[in-house]
């Protein structure tokens, strides 16, 4: 991207759980102040009432339960272990509103 391009929209990956939540909410909230719209995309558990409701607040932010494991704790083909659900099967939740 050219230098002093500000993109129009963001997918950010985030959990909630903990500093990764936090962080990604700060930066979000900056972004919005720009006017960059943001989709929060949640792996893992999905984010509590209030979390959601915080996120919501934030102009520009889009929440998407994606309903996915973290990465970290997914077992990839070939190994043992859980596997994520095929992409076609999820039906992430969407809340929050664009700009």
């Amino acid at each position: 991207m050219p230098s002093g391009v500000i993109p129009r929209h963001i997918l950010m990956s985030t959990d909630a759980v903990g500093g990764v939540w936090t962080y990604a909410i700060d930066l979000s909230r900056g972004l919005s102040a720009l006017g960059v719209e943001v989709t929060l995309a949640v792996l893992g558990p999905a984010p509590g009432p209030q979390q959601a409701a915080t996120a919501q607040a934030i102009r520009c932010v889009r929440l998407l339960e994606t309903g996915l494991p973290l990465d970290w704790t997914t077992m990839w083909p070939g190994r043992s272990g859980r596997r994520p659900p095929p992409a076609h099967r999820t039906s992430p939740r969407r809340r929050g509103r664009g700009c």
